[in-house]
């Protein structure tokens, strides 16, 4: 459905390989969540128990960091350390692009 062959919903530890690696990224889609009940970042606006599309991308100093978007309000956006996803988010998921 929409180009995309198959998701999957893992945990981000077990998708280390294709998040970080530039050469991968165009044949993905990726989503992340976090888990409901839990208290999260007010600052950045994530909350809990909710989706974020996200977007991989190399930074000029060539550190891998991600653009997190909250799909109800595609103007906020930010821009994220694998460090921050881990500790925010719970679940990613990662479609294969046909």
């Amino acid at each position: 459905m929409f180009g995309v062959e198959c998701t999957s919903r893992s945990s981000i530890a077990s998708r280390m390989s294709v998040l970080t690696n530039p050469e991968e990224w165009g044949n993905y889609v990726f989503g992340f969540s976090t888990s409901p009940g839990r208290d999260i970042s007010s600052e950045m606006k994530i909350v809990s128990g909710h989706a974020y599309a996200m977007q991989p991308f190399a930074a000029e100093t060539g550190e891998t960091l991600y653009r997190v978007t909250n799909p109800w309000s595609t103007a906020e956006s930010h821009i994220m350390t694998l460090y921050d996803i881990m500790n925010l988010f719970s679940d990613v998921y990662v479609g294969k692009v046909a």
